[in-house]
């Protein structure tokens, strides 16, 4: 595998240039390093977005407010919608996530018109990494630096906020380029021994950069239908995530500890349980993926922990007797997703259900569950008992169906829980009820499910201008504040 050494190489190297200061380290200009093949930037960035990037949102915010888990000991207070005054949860993601453009913006730059390495091709698919992490780092916070944001190349070391509406916008439209650029690529220009995710495949590479702007269309349409729609309906034209091995994933390593499932050291020190809200969803309706997601107990039972047991009650509960993930999840050697068939067949189900194309709903939905139900092995016979089950058609009214749209979407983007998260934030579906105050802690939130993270502590003292900017676009920096496109109940 070329491209893990290529990875070693420019892991390196950028550490010896590295600052000690983290605000720094996300800024910094690297022009020591543009003697270093592109390719190796890039396998450095892609490494680091599924690593660095899904442990700084995925375990504690994501993975608890989309209650597939809970944590225990410290992660409690995340689970209980409690703001970290020291900033170590809105920290870790924001610089986690501009550590990864601070490698893929270096690709952009090497490569960009004019550039040392100038070459169109590999600029346009080193983009993608940058807009998919800009594309996350909104929708955790909602105003975030974009289009100066992760530019230390260009000495923008107080980048401004741009919102989210700009960022969406801004996204969907380069993405459209991006897409003609790769279409009409020679493979012999991209990564041909750098690429950990396609190995090089223009037309699975096209294929991801069409349904990652399909999704934020599908995301932006309840607030912004005039201009999600008209994208809709171009993405559903073009090819699209449709089959297992166009999904877009990392299986980590167990003989590198560098590439093990960033999952796995992170359960082995907190040992989060399975949430009682996925478990119950997956043991009422017969779901084979229970027993691939969920170990069961001493004596043989899947019990899941309730999300966000006040602290009164918390030392109740018998922890030591409920479920925990499965190696599938947390395994040395499991994958890790950023976007699979299975969410691509639902939204397409989504948009039918609402006119917006003329594909058949309930058959993408099925077409959703048989590929959730492939990607993690079931068996055929299988997942045909599972099509049976009343779940697994839809039926009801129009609100109806879209709730049993969304749901097998929450539990189907497991383990990418940021977006299982956002998700919830955007359809309002599986229904968090408010906490009651008594069992079950109001946090900071009263109760309600927290609507985004607050912006890190160090931005505050690191580019307070441009934070106070922000905090005005976002009406305020609490976790109640809702980012543009969450605009249902």
């Amino acid at each position: 595998m070329n491209f893990i050494y290529k990875i070693l190489t420019v892991w390196i190297l950028f550490s010896m240039v590295s600052c000690t200061d983290e605000f720094g380290d996300i800024n910094v200009d690297p022009n020591a390093l543009s003697d270093i093949d592109p390719e190796a930037i890039f396998s450095k960035s892609v490494h680091n977005l599924f690593s660095t990037g899904v442990r700084s949102l995925q375990y504690q915010a994501g993975a608890q407010y989309s209650h597939f888990y809970v944590g225990l000991n410290v992660d409690h207070q995340t689970d209980i919608y409690k703001i970290d005054f020291t900033g170590g949860l809105s920290n870790s993601v924001f610089e986690g996530y501009y550590k990864v453009l601070r490698h893929s913006n270096e690709v952009r730059y090497l490569t960009e018109p004019g550039g040392e390495y100038e070459n169109s091709l590999q600029h346009a698919i080193g983009s993608v990494i940058s807009l998919y992490t800009y594309a996350t780092l909104t929708d955790a916070f909602g105003s975030v630096p974009y289009t100066e944001g992760g530019w230390g190349r260009k000495d923008i070391l107080q980048p401004k906020y741009d919102e989210q509406e700009t960022i969406y916008k801004g996204i969907i439209e380069e993405l459209a380029t991006i897409l003609a650029e790769v279409e009409s690529g020679d493979p012999a220009k991209g990564f041909p021994s750098g690429d950990p995710i396609y190995n090089n495949d223009l037309t699975k590479w096209a294929k991801f950069i069409n349904s990652f702007r399909l999704r934020l269309a599908m995301r932006m349409r309840f607030v912004d239908a005039s201009y999600a729609d008209p994208v809709i309906a171009e993405c559903i034209s073009k090819p699209l995530i449709d089959e297992i091995s166009d999904q877009v994933k990392w299986t980590g390593l167990e003989a590198d500890i560098s590439l093990n499932n960033p999952w796995y050291d992170i359960f082995q020190f907190f040992r989060f349980r399975m949430g009682e809200k996925i478990i119950d969803q997956l043991k009422n309706t017969n779901d084979p993926r229970l027993s691939i997601y969920a170990k069961p107990n001493v004596d043989g039972e899947y019990i899941g922990m309730p999300n966000g047991l006040a602290d009164s009650t918390f030392p109740l509960w018998d922890i030591d007797n409920t479920s925990e993930p499965t190696d599938d999840l947390v395994g040395i050697d499991a994958t890790t997703y950023l976007m699979t068939s299975a969410e691509i067949y639902f939204l397409r189900a989504e948009a039918a259900l609402f006119g917006l194309t003329s594909e058949n709903s309930n058959a993408m939905y099925r077409l959703g569950i048989s590929q959730s139900l492939l990607q993690w092995g079931v068996s055929l016979a299988e997942i045909d008992d599972f099509l049976l089950e009343p779940s697994s058609t839809l039926s009801g009214t129009q609100e109806q169906q879209f709730e049993q749209i969304s749901t097998q979407m929450w539990i189907a983007l497991a383990p990418n829980f940021g977006e299982a998260y956002s998700n919830i934030r955007r359809t309002g579906y599986p229904r968090i009820p408010q906490r009651d105050g008594i069992n079950f802690a109001k946090g900071d939130t009263d109760g309600y499910l927290p609507s985004r993270l607050v912006y890190p502590l160090n931005e505050q003292l690191q580019n307070p201008s441009n934070y106070e900017i922000a905090v005005e676009q976002m009406n305020g920096d609490d976790l109640t504040n809702k980012v543009w496109w969450d605009v249902r109940d």
